[in-house]
């Protein structure tokens, strides 16, 4: 069964010569022939201009995932989200190539882990943040992050669960997103989706809103 394994990262541009939905395969040696729908989602803050692919270049694809998860953003600043103040700091993301391009070289790794924040970091952002998962469904991995927004209170800025991947998401000083994808012919297996130990909350509360 093939299984598309997204990357997602958040910030910068120069443009990686990898097909979109590329049908290339590679064997994800860490998941035990489980599966790989990997998605992995990077933010950072804007230090300056970036190279950015305009709305009118991004592929089908790459317009819904975009428009996906601005979407989800616009739901927070304002403020249609129960227990999350409405905010007018979030802003809407734009794609970036540098970070298309760095995501898809980690995607292409099929190592289903997180890479090192110097392996991600650009002339242009010292910091960009990551999220991983994997599934059959990038809409769904998306709405699995947003969800977490249950388990933050943003008033202590504490996690009662896992919600390291919803603050990534609304992060108000993340401007830029970008995202890989590689095919896998391994299977799925149920239950796995997103498991982390670590909970990466907002820096301060005035970053939020």
């Amino acid at each position: 069964m093939h299984v598309a394994n997204f990357l997602l990262l958040i910030l910068l541009s120069t443009y990686h010569a990898h097909a979109w939905w590329s049908h290339e395969c590679c064997k994800c040696p860490d998941l035990d022939d489980d599966g790989s729908f990997f998605i992995n989602f990077t933010g950072g803050i804007d230090e300056g201009d970036a190279q950015e692919a305009k709305p009118a270049s991004l592929s089908k694809e790459k317009r819904e995932l975009l428009d996906l998860q601005n979407d989800y953003r616009r739901r927070v600043a304002r403020g249609q989200v129960p227990g999350q103040p409405f905010s007018s700091k979030i802003h809407d993301l734009q794609w970036s190539a540098e970070l298309e391009a760095s995501a898809q070289r980690h995607a292409d790794t099929c190592r289903f882990a997180h890479d090192s924040n110097e392996a991600r970091r650009t002339a242009k952002w010292d910091w960009v943040g990551q999220n991983i998962a994997y599934s059959s469904s990038v809409a769904e991995n998306v709405e699995m992050w947003f969800n977490e927004y249950k388990d933050y209170n943003y008033r202590s800025n504490y996690c009662s669960g896992i919600c390291g991947h919803y603050t990534q998401l609304v992060w108000a000083n993340t401007t830029h997103v970008g995202c890989g994808s590689t095919w896998s012919v391994t299977t799925v297996r149920v239950g796995i989706s997103m498991a982390f130990d670590h909970i990466k909350v907002l820096r301060s509360c005035d970053d939020f809103i």
